[in-house]
């Protein structure tokens, strides 16, 4: 089996997975080999939120936006981290005031003295640790299975972007941490360290831990010969 023709095993939730394998084939100009085999669903909580909170908004994710538009009628302004969830967003209706490409990036920055932090259970960098934002965990990623279709690409050879450590540590979790044929695409150091001491076969780390790295990265293997 040739690289090109590794398929792509998607396991971010199903709507970020559909957005990127589209976003792909926007790029490519075809659709690539990709099986979409989510490994955790997003479930919101019930956590009411009061009926006026601190601005600035701080979003670190695209759920956050989504959920926090529909948990809450209050709009303002807002710093998001990353474009694609800066445009969510905006398309609710807050107004955008920063935008920085990772967590790590606001944190140099300095958060503001008071806001309100929209998040899920997990986070992969905790921006509120030394801060006194107020935060709302808004919703979780339920674990789920790995399909079988999956499984069977994962033996014979796929290319995998974890995004996450949570993610990889799924991954480990649905493979049995056998994942010898696997060429593991990862967001950020972090993420690869959650892999390093298993039997994965390649491990590739993007220049920047953004979205836009992790694309560049999969067109770069996508497009060889």
């Amino acid at each position: 089996m040739t690289q090109k023709s590794l398929p792509l095993i998607l396991i971010r939730p199903k709507a970020q997975s559909l957005e990127l394998l589209q976003t792909l084939h926007s790029l490519l100009g075809y659709e690539p080999y990709a099986v979409v085999s989510p490994l955790m669903e997003i479930q919101t909580t019930d956590v009411t939120l009061p009926i006026v909170m601190k601005l600035p908004f701080i979003f670190t994710s695209q759920n956050g936006a989504n959920i926090g538009a529909e948990k809450t009628r209050q709009r303002g302004s807002a710093i998001c981290v990353g474009e694609r969830v800066a445009i969510v967003a905006r398309n609710h209706g807050f107004d955008v005031t920063s935008v920085y490409e990772t967590g790590a990036d606001l944190l140099r920055n300095g958060l503001p003295s008071q806001g309100t932090y929209l998040r899920a259970e997990q986070v992969s960098v905790a921006i509120n640790k030394n801060s006194d934002l107020d935060e709302f965990e808004l919703y979780r990623q339920a674990p789920l299975p790995m399909t079988a279709q999956a499984l069977r690409a994962i033996q014979n050879g796929a290319i995998v972007p974890i995004y996450s450590e949570y993610a990889a540590k799924r991954m480990l979790d649905c493979t049995g941490k056998m994942m010898s044929n696997v060429r593991a695409l990862c967001i950020s150091e972090k993420v690869a360290k959650c892999l390093m001491q298993y039997d994965v076969g390649q491990i590739q780390v993007a220049n920047a831990p953004t979205s836009h790295e992790m694309i560049k990265l999969m067109l770069k293997l996508l497009k060889c010969a």
